[in-house]
């Protein structure tokens, strides 16, 4: 069993007085709804990746620091403008940033230099994605999807367009699919060459979350009006979507690919802030529970590595503890001193790391108590 000091990779934004962006960066099967991200080092170092853009102090930098040992391992990496989005690598070499200006660069996570020229595109990127392998990452520019390589900075083949807005990328576990979302409907496209090798999938809702299963034969799609899974080989939905009354804004899928979690908050503008968690068996597409209700709006949420347990964080600042199997809320809320938090289980399912988005610290909390353990400031 390994200790819950096993490394993670902590991404973390901070926007000054604005309010940030979300990204979609995806690294293993974990993803979440906002700037905070919480990513296993496979390497073995807990590394965290801090942007903070101050417009009135004009201070736009990213740094690559050990919040454990509060020691800064490269940086900062100095920009002109407001860092929008920040992305590291599943090997932990690579640090992406993309900022207002429309441009993209890449940095070395070890020495925080610069790797290759700025690459520059016709509008901001608003999602950014490095393949399972680290060797090659996409992004959006308006409709356009561009997938480059991560040593070179190069094109791999020309842009994917769409017909709308590219709001969503991922690649499938292989790394052999790329699924693309615009507007109200998914694509899929060859990860090597860039041609398209299914039909799309039409929806009635902006998808704002694509979560592919372990063999990448079927897929959970959180939108706005319900989430539904797909058979991608028949390209048709296993069943009616479920949670239509719901604007589903994140999801993600269990270490072993047949649990799909999707969050949402209610259309009825007197109970907008309710949260709503849905349970969707990712190989029969059908509701394992009735909606787990929360306290706020979901941010994130995950499983521990034996898919018993999953927590969630809300937009009121408390972190609840659920039992899978049973359906039922396990813990007392744990409240943190902000509002804005993301979670992660440690390896071992025994602790609990959570981040704070203003505050800038990482906390620890013990599983079965519920009770705050540790806490360390990021410099």
């Amino acid at each position: 069993m390994k200790s819950f000091f096993t490394p993670l990779i902590f991404l973390l934004s901070c926007y000054g007085l604005l309010a940030a962006p979300k990204t979609n960066a995806k690294i293993t099967e974990y993803s979440d709804g906002s700037p905070q991200r919480i990513y296993f080092a496979p390497n073995g170092d807990i590394r965290a990746v801090v942007t903070c853009t101050m417009i009135n102090e004009r201070r736009h930098e990213c740094w690559v620091v050990d919040p454990l040992k509060e020691k800064i391992i490269a940086g900062p990496m100095k920009h002109d403008v407001q860092i929008y989005l920040a992305v590291i690598s599943p090997d932990g070499k690579t640090v992406a940033t993309c900022c207002i200006d429309k441009t993209l660069r890449l940095w070395d996570a070890v020495s925080g230099k610069q790797l290759l020229d700025t690459m520059t595109f016709s509008h901001s990127s608003s999602c950014l994605c490095f393949s399972p392998d680290s060797k090659k990452f996409v992004m959006n520019s308006n409709k356009f999807a561009y997938v480059c390589d991560t040593s070179t900075g190069k094109q791999l083949f020309e842009p994917i367009e769409h017909e709308e807005f590219v709001r969503y990328a991922q690649f499938s576990p292989d790394g052999k699919i790329l699924a693309t979302s615009a507007k109200y409907s998914a694509s899929f496209w060859d990860a090597e060459n860039g041609k398209q090798i299914r039909e799309p999938i039409a929806v009635t809702g902006s998808i704002d979350k694509i979560c592919f299963n372990r063999k990448s034969s079927l897929i959970g799609l959180a939108y706005a009006g319900g989430v539904q899974v797909w058979d991608l080989e028949k390209n048709k939905p296993l069943t009616p979507a479920i949670g239509k009354d719901s604007i589903h804004k994140s999801g993600m899928s269990n270490a072993a690919g047949d649990k799909f979690l999707s969050c949402g908050r209610s259309y009825n503008n007197k109970i907008s802030n309710h949260g709503r968690a849905y349970l969707i068996d990712l190989n029969t597409g059908k509701l394992e529970h009735p909606e787990f209700s929360l306290s706020a709006t979901v941010q994130n949420v995950d499983f521990t590595s034996d898919s018993k347990l999953f927590l969630a964080s809300t937009y009121d600042g408390k972190l609840s503890l659920w039992n899978v199997s049973t359906g039922k809320c396990i813990s007392p809320e744990m409240k943190h001193d902000e509002e804005q938090i993301v979670a992660k289980f440690s390896p071992d399912g025994t602790k609990i790391f959570t981040i704070s988005r203003w505050i800038l610290k990482t906390s620890v909390w013990d599983v079965a108590t519920g009770k705050l353990i540790a806490e360390k400031a990021i410099p």
